[in-house]
């Protein structure tokens, strides 16, 4: 069958319509959600004889897959950013200082994880763990170890301290200032030597992905406070 120049035009304007509406059909399913946050605890440590704790935090900024590129195990989210934080928080005065807000290195990026370590005179250690690569098949686990000075500065160092302290949690009660921590993902309580158990003072701020004090009003009434 014989088509006429006519007729050949408009097939080829069908079949144009046709992919640009397939391709535009694909690139909406390979699509993100909203931006959330992420923000948790991993772990804090208070400095011997005082009422300072340090707290490390994971933070990441991200967007869950939609359409196909949540198949087939629902997906991998774009991380629009990933910060290590590490605040430094009196119990007493519910000061909240954030020390660090940092991206976590290429050679830890891959699962990674900041830990609070302790202190030595008035610097502060804390480390990044985790992977290099693109698959948590690696078996290897790395670590940088960073220091914060009184000043606030921070650096990588070489190696961790041997004569790195902090309060331990467990044990007989120690003599004068002390903190005792229990810590969940979002919230952290304290017992000083004031308080016959432990109270809330710290929680992570779902809307920031920041560590904040709780007000004092939220907190339960101990006679003399702090």
């Amino acid at each position: 069958m014989a088509y006429s120049s006519n007729q050949k035009a408009i097939g080829g304007k069908l079949i144009r319509s046709a992919v640009v509406l397939l391709c535009a059909t694909f690139l909406a399913s390979c699509s993100y959600g909203p931006p959330q946050i992420r923000a948790y605890i991993t772990n804090a440590r208070a400095k011997p004889d005082s009422h300072w704790i340090a707290v490390a935090v994971e933070y990441q900024h991200y967007q869950e897959p939609t359409g196909i590129n949540a198949f087939p195990n629902g997906g991998i989210p774009k991380y629009l950013s990933e910060k290590v934080k590490i605040y430094l928080c009196n119990v007493e005065t519910l000061e909240v200082r954030r020390l660090v807000s940092a991206t976590p290195p290429d050679i830890v990026k891959l699962g990674w994880q900041p830990w609070v370590l302790g202190w030595v005179g008035e610097s502060l250690y804390f480390q990044i763990s985790g992977q290099k690569g693109t698959s948590l098949n690696e078996t290897k686990t790395n670590k940088v170890v960073y220091r914060i000075d009184g000043d606030g500065q921070d650096s990588e160092v070489a190696n961790t301290p041997d004569n790195l302290v902090f309060q331990q949690d467990t044990g007989p009660l120690p003599k004068g200032s002390f903190v005792r921590i229990s810590n969940r993902y979002d919230t952290i309580a304290v017992r000083t030597e004031r308080d016959a158990s432990p109270r809330t003072l710290f929680k992570i701020d779902i809307n920031q992905g920041e560590l904040v004090a709780i007000q004092e009003s939220n907190k339960p009434d101990t006679g003399d406070g702090l």
